[in-house]
C-alpha cells in the first residue's frame, strides 16, 4: 500500500471518530436535523479531501496544474456552497454542516501533526 492511500486512510478513520461524539452532541442540541447536518458535513469534507487525494495522484500528468488546481479549489468550495444551501433550504443547520467539515479538517491537522512528531523523533545517521 502507497504512503498516500495509507495517509488518506488514516485521515478517514480520524475524521469518523471525531464526528461520531459531533454528531452525538448535534443531536441532544438540535435533535434530527443537527444530527443529519454534522454527517453531511462530514461527507462533504471526505468528499473534498478524497477530490485533493484524487489530484495529487494525477498532477505529475497535468500540463498546467497550477490552473487546475485553482479550478479544483473553486468546483470544491461551490460544491459545498450547494450542498449546503440546498440542505439549509430544507432546515437543517449551517452550524451543524460547517461542524462536520471541520471534523475532516481537524482530522488532517491532527494526523498531520503526529506525523510531524514521529519525523522529529526518527534518530539521523
Amino acid at each position: 500500500m502507497d504512503d498516500l492511500k495509507k495517509l488518506s486512510e488514516r485521515i478517514l478513520i480520524s475524521t469518523l471518530i471525531l464526528a461520531l461524539p459531533c454528531m452525538m452532541i448535534a443531536f441532544l442540541v438540535f435533535s434530527w436535523p443537527g444530527l443529519f447536518g454534522v454527517l453531511i458535513g462530514t461527507i462533504l469534507g471526505i468528499v473534498g479531501f478524497l477530490a485533493i487525494v484524487r489530484f495529487c495522484k494525477t498532477i505529475e500528468s497535468k500540463p498546467n496544474a497550477k490552473r487546475q488546481g485553482s479550478l479544483n479549489y473553486v468546483l470544491r468550495f461551490c460544491l459545498y456552497g450547494c450542498v449546503m444551501a440546498f440542505f439549509a433550504y430544507w432546515h437543517v443547520p449551517v452550524l451543524a454542516m460547517l461542524v462536520g467539515i471541520l471534523c475532516n479538517k481537524l482530522a488532517i491537522l491532527l494526523v498531520s501533526m503526529k506525523l510531524g512528531k514521529e519525523a522529529d523523533n526518527v534518530p539521523s545517521e
